[in-house]
């Protein structure tokens, strides 16, 4: 009986540390299946970046020395002095601003109404006026993430620009 009672023991012993062996294989094929998943992910996303890189360097082709003496051209540009009021549709509605030259330069960018648009996207827009004003110039880039919001605000300063060289 004892040797039964032994062997039964080692029996449950075996498949005890079958069942352990077991368990870890479904863990690592699992944990290799998240591996290949990520892999793949990772490399999608390398791919799509380097399609943006690809695309931004094109652009920054075309655009050239032509594109910067357009900017050039734009900030030597000087204006009458005065204060010059304009509107551009934002996300959610008309944005509403002045803008002051003086020394026929922009010295200065107000905004009157913006009423309708959301807060957190507008305060992220707002940040184009002192790069407007740096640059002498509307020709910028919107804000990624307040598109709108940053359209209407450049709308609106070259709506004002345009009245200021007349």
């Amino acid at each position: 009986m004892d040797d039964n009672r032994q062997w039964m023991l080692r029996l449950m012993g075996l498949a005890l540390i079958l069942a352990m062996v077991m368990g870890y294989q479904i863990k690592a094929l699992a944990w290799h299946s998240e591996v290949v998943q990520n892999e793949a992910q990772v490399h999608a996303a390398e791919e799509y970046n380097a399609e943006i890189r690809a695309a931004q360097e094109q652009a920054a082709q075309r655009k050239g020395p032509a594109g910067q003496a357009g900017r050039d051209a734009d900030a030597a540009k000087t204006y009458k002095d005065g204060s010059y009021t304009a509107s551009g549709r934002g996300f959610g509605g008309d944005i509403t601003l002045t803008v002051t030259i003086a020394g026929g330069r922009i010295s200065d960018i107000t905004i009157n109404d913006a009423s309708g648009e959301d807060k957190a996207y507008f305060d992220m827009a707002v940040t184009l006026l002192q790069t407007i004003i740096s640059g002498q110039s509307a020709d910028v880039d919107a804000v990624s993430g307040a598109t709108y919001s940053s359209n209407g605000i450049l709308t609106a300063v070259r709506n004002a620009l345009e009245e200021a060289a007349q």
